[in-house]
């Protein structure tokens, strides 16, 4: 039983380095969003994200906000 613990636990960090870097997002990302962006904010904040969201945006409320934002020149493209 004690070694099925330590294997466990072994296990669970070795998990934990390998997989968590993959799932990493790297910051300076822009989110918009509707309510459903807005029950997830301090996560995506959290893992880098700059979050614009409202209850019942419509996607072209979107649209214009990335082209508002490409015409100020504060849209960055990081491919």
């Amino acid at each position: 039983m004690r070694r099925a613990l330590v294997l466990s636990a072994v296990l669970g960090v070795w998990l934990a380095a390998t997989v968590a870097p993959a799932l990493a997002i790297p910051g300076g990302r822009y989110a918009i969003g509707d309510s459903v962006m807005l029950g997830a904010k301090d996560e995506l904040q959290r893992r880098g994200f700059v979050v614009n969201a409202v209850q019942s945006r419509q996607f072209h409320d979107a649209v214009s906000i990335v082209r508002q934002k490409a015409a100020d020149s504060t849209l960055v493209a990081r491919w």
